[in-house]
């Protein structure tokens, strides 16, 4: 097995591919009673990442005045975006009874930074810690809804992941959802740890650039948004 992560690459179309079949097989493993038991529901904890929102744009309400310089940033940043944060809570919350799909094994956290590399095109999917059984939206997300900022997945590159999949009939609805959710958990989570003053500066200064990622034109919360207000307007 290769150490050389996607995030690295550079990847081959062989290796998008690959990335497309490996991400077919893990979906098609037979979801037994045991796995049932030992595995979540891709989503389940939606409601205690909407809390966790909410209670992170209190916060930075109440601390906007701080004198923190990071903490006057963020606060900015929330502000700025608070229309987009209302329609994804909105979104996750109405949408969340009708997200249920087909459940199959699903990695739960298949970006680049988890694909390592193989010299004749092979991939491997490490860090498997967030699996999950969930509709397959749960990961095809990574490749259709771009969840990493500083990484975007062209539009070549996506066909070719696909047709390394195969055959999909992706919901718009399902891929919606749980784009939202991972943007909300996301911007609270590297919020949460920008604000930490126990953490070394560097690693709060990286937060704080995921952040402003995560609401750039490319970022997962700018494109969850879109997605949401799509599905809105289809409905």
């Amino acid at each position: 097995m290769s150490d050389l992560r996607a995030l690295d690459g550079p990847m081959s179309e062989a290796h998008w591919r690959a990335y497309g079949e490996l991400l077919a097989a893990v979906h098609a493993v037979p979801v037994t009673d045991e796995l049932e038991r030992l595995l979540p529901g891709g989503g389940d904890a939606y409601p205690s990442i909407v809390a966790a929102t909410r209670d992170m744009a209190g916060r930075l309400r109440d601390q906007a005045d701080s004198g923190d310089p990071l903490v006057a940033e963020l606060a900015a940043v929330w502000a700025a975006n608070a229309d987009r944060v209302s329609t994804l809570l909105r979104g996750v919350e109405r949408l969340a009874v009708d997200r249920s799909g087909p459940a199959v094994v699903c990695h739960g956290d298949p970006h680049l930074g988890n694909l390592l590399l193989g010299a004749d095109g092979q991939v491997w999917l490490i860090d498997w810690d967030d699996a999950v059984l969930a509709p397959p939206e749960c990961d095809l997300m990574f490749v259709l809804g771009g969840v990493l900022a500083f990484a975007p997945i062209t539009a070549e590159q996506q066909q070719a992941v696909l047709a390394g999949y195969g055959r999909t009939d992706v919901d718009p609805l399902r891929l919606a959802w749980f784009l939202a959710v991972r943007a909300l958990d996301d911007l609270s989570d590297w919020t949460r740890q920008a604000l930490d003053l126990d953490v070394e500066p560097a690693d709060r200064d990286r937060a704080a650039r995921i952040v402003r990622g995560l609401v750039s034109p490319v970022g997962l919360v700018t494109l969850a948004d879109a997605a949401v207000r799509d599905l809105d307007r289809r409905l």
